[in-house]
């Protein structure tokens, strides 16, 4: 009776995996093939920029590194150890890379709009490090725990410790901070002004869409770490790692498509020194 009702939940929780691992592949390539002639317009035949360089790498790796998962979880029958460790390492090190060139992005155009003050670009600096830091050292930490339990029969799965839902934490403080530095620049531009311009309305939709995302998706993953059974431990990070980068992705894309629409308009806006905070430094390559 117990090996039964272990084995329906054991199907449960294979069809929950692989529902959030698929939905997030196929949202991801169909915004790719929906963009992608925004993105070579915006993207490659524009002057290249760091922004653009962290585009173009999330946007081809991300995609190959949740395949690679689709046909690990749905097509493989059996790995050797060592494919599995390194797959393990791999992907692991993939995702921190994502995640932290995206929130890198979204920290470029935090620092533009309050035009490179110091004590905004030395916090960004600040919060960013220990966030790309934390989040290395404990992956890192917590590798020799994960190979002891990787399982090479059908899938590379593995435990994780129970403590590792830590690993979350400095993505919520990044983007706390993120959040807060964007609301103090709204706040202190636009409070009480109706008319804000198109470029500004796109720069805050897509921000507010971002922070939304990315947080949610970080609270997911936290959640499922800390809670899930260990056969839910695979629920949320694929799917939370293609909404943020297809939300990453957005930010820039959108982002250029309202500036080659109006060049001119933007640059005014952008250099307009009577309506508070300047944004002069903001590049317009973003």
């Amino acid at each position: 009776m117990l090996k039964a009702v272990s084995g329906t939940l054991a199907a449960r929780y294979d069809v929950a995996v692989n529902s959030t691992l698929l939905a997030g592949f196929s949202m991801l390539i169909y915004d790719h093939l929906l963009t992608f002639d925004n993105e070579i317009a915006y993207i490659w035949r524009k002057p290249k920029s760091v922004v653009s360089a962290i585009f173009v790498a999330n946007r081809y790796i991300v995609p190959c590194t949740i395949a690679v998962e689709v046909y690990d979880k749905l097509a493989a029958k059996e790995h050797p150890a060592i494919f599995c460790r390194a797959w393990t390492l791999l992907r692991s090190y993939l995702t921190i890379f994502c995640y932290v060139s995206v929130h890198a992005v979204v920290a470029i155009r935090v620092n533009a709009i309050h035009n490179n003050e110091s004590k905004v670009r030395r916090l960004l600096w600040l919060g960013g490090t220990f966030y790309a830091l934390s989040t290395f050292i404990f992956m890192t930490a917590a590798f020799s725990r994960i190979f002891a339990h990787v399982n090479t029969q059908g899938e590379c799965i593995s435990e994780i410790p129970s403590y590792l839902w830590i690993v979350w934490m400095p993505t919520i403080v990044l983007e706390t901070i993120l959040f807060i530095l964007a609301a103090r620049f709204i706040i202190s531009r636009f409070a009480g002004k109706r008319d804000i311009g198109a470029f500004y309305v796109t720069l805050f939709i897509d921000g507010a869409v971002y922070f939304i995302v990315a947080a949610a998706c970080a609270t997911f993953s936290l959640v499922v770490w800390a809670e899930a059974p260990p056969g839910l431990v695979t629920v949320a990070r694929p799917l939370s790692l293609c909404l943020v980068t297809l939300s990453g992705s957005r930010l820039v894309l959108n982002l250029r498509q309202r500036i080659a629409e109006d060049p001119t308009r933007v640059r005014s806006v952008l250099d307009d020194k009577s309506q508070g905070p300047v944004v002069s430094g903001f590049d317009t390559r973003m």
